[in-house]
């Protein structure tokens, strides 16, 4: 459908898959890695479950919206609960052991434009595939640093 953009990729990294987990259960992170979040405020609920307010920038257009998110064994997802023009987003990070020194991490977003803008999708769907790509080694690179400290 013309309104629907889902992205999925994934990398591999050497390193056990505790250690990813660590890294995209802090939610403030996603300001280093994420190319469309400039910004990131979480306010937990619980030891899973919570809120971040973002902004930041999709194409170089600014937003700003506010997000639930859930962490899980596995990773995390987070839902748009507030945000620009209707746009309802989704998406999260699945990281699953390939050994004792290696895991394999795999993110999805999913998008939904209300129909009067669905026309530009047709631009938003490679900014998405090139920004996910982008968010993927941007990740690498922060889960490198952050455990080499």
């Amino acid at each position: 459908m013309l309104h629907r953009i889902s992205a999925t990729d994934c990398i591999v990294l050497d390193l056990p898959a505790e250690k990813a987990l660590a890294v995209l259960w802090d939610i403030k992170s996603l300001e280093l890695y994420e190319p469309k979040v400039d910004s990131a405020q979480v306010r937990p609920e619980t030891e899973r479950k919570g809120i971040y307010s973002a902004k930041g920038h999709f194409a170089g257009i600014p937003w700003r919206g506010e997000f639930s998110y859930e962490l899980n064994d596995h990773g995390f997802h987070s839902e748009m609960i507030r945000g620009p023009m209707r746009i309802e987003v989704n998406g999260g990070f699945i990281v699953n052991s390939e050994g004792p020194d290696s895991c394999l991490i795999t993110h999805y977003e999913h998008y939904r434009f209300p129909y009067w803008i669905s026309p530009l999708t047709l631009l938003a769907r490679p900014y998405l595939h090139w920004a996910m790509r982008k968010e993927l080694r941007e990740l690498a690179g922060t889960i490198h640093s952050k455990v080499q400290i």
